[in-house]
């Protein structure tokens, strides 16, 4: 889809409405989370909630491996976070996982655009 956008600068009359940031006017920045049991399933509906707790730098580092990451990867490949107990079986993206907690992957696919999951946009 081509075409022009306006961006709203004004702030104070957008309770209701959807906001789309300068960057993201492509509107394909989508990000998907899901948990999966041991075996594969999908579980995510059975999950409360999912907390990342990154210190500051570890954010810098993380964002820095992604850009990184981003332009050297094909579509459809996964990686395992590497794991504090376990550092040899998973990529190092700026951060490390606890060892008493669960494995991570990170997968780069193509998720479509915001109009794929957002009714208001169709």
């Amino acid at each position: 889809m081509d075409g022009y956008y306006y961006v709203n600068t004004n702030f104070e009359d957008t309770k209701d409405k959807i906001m789309i940031e300068p960057y993201e006017l492509a509107r394909r920045n989508i990000l998907d989370i899901s948990i999966e049991s041991l075996n594969g399933n999908d579980i995510t509906d059975r999950c409360g909630a999912v907390v990342l707790e990154i210190d500051r730098q570890g954010i810098k580092d993380f964002a820095t491996s992604l850009l990184i990451w981003a332009n050297n990867i094909d579509d459809n490949k996964e990686f395992l976070l590497a794991q504090e107990n376990n550092i040899e079986e998973g990529i190092n993206l700026g951060v490390i996982l606890t060892s008493d907690r669960i494995s991570a992957k990170v997968r780069c696919k193509d998720l479509g655009t915001i109009f794929d999951y957002d009714s208001r946009f169709r």
